[in-house]
């Protein structure tokens, strides 16, 4: 973590690529950034992603797949990131007022 960072949510996801494919992992929210690290068991066990807060433009809550949903992540650049989380509309909260925040 990075001085004066800490967490504020933390949870299983998947980072969401294609109907047939996806990486398992852990989605962490910080006060300064999103960090996603995908778990041993994956294809690619390295993958390691994170988006400075400062760079995300908006959070969107995308499908609803019964018990878990869809967050979009987008930058500032419009790129989107796609992850499947339980409790995708707390998600989206937390990153929101953690964007607010930031000011």
């Amino acid at each position: 973590m990075n001085t004066n960072e800490f967490s504020i949510r933390s949870g299983l996801a998947n980072m969401y690529y294609s109907a047939t494919k996806s990486d398992g992992g852990r989605l962490l929210l910080t006060n300064q950034r999103l960090i996603f690290c995908a778990h041993a068991l994956n294809i690619n066990p390295n993958l390691y992603w994170e988006l400075s807060l400062k760079e995300v433009n908006r959070a969107e809550l995308g499908l609803n797949l019964f018990i878990s949903q869809r967050v979009k992540i987008f930058d500032v650049k419009d790129n989107e990131t796609t992850f499947i989380v339980y409790g995708g509309k707390s998600w989206i909260d937390e990153i929101q007022h953690a964007l607010h925040k930031m000011g």
